[in-house]
């Protein structure tokens, strides 16, 4: 690209010109800069997704945990028959 540009300067083209040929062959994206810092806020981002992840996990987990059903009275019920443990010497 740089050897191109060389030509077109020798041949007498304007800054423009050459600008104007270099989007219409490979789109505006061109005249972007890759050395750009983005923005302040960049950095942040993937902390800011991770941190409301684990907030948003813990409550639903919480949720989750209220409404889980009582375990069953172990003590039995007067119509049921308890039976004798088999390991019981008498």
């Amino acid at each position: 690209m740089r050897i191109e540009i060389a030509k077109c300067v020798a041949e007498g083209k304007t800054d423009q010109e050459i600008l104007d040929t270099y989007v219409q062959r490979y789109g505006a994206r061109v005249l972007d800069d890759p050395r750009t810092i983005p923005g302040w806020w960049t950095p942040w981002v993937p902390w800011l997704v991770a941190i409301f992840a684990v907030i948003f996990g813990f409550r639903l987990l919480g949720r989750w945990r209220a409404k889980a059903p009582a375990a069953a009275p172990l003590s039995p019920s007067p119509d049921v028959a308890v039976l004798p443990d088999i390991d019981d010497e008498e």
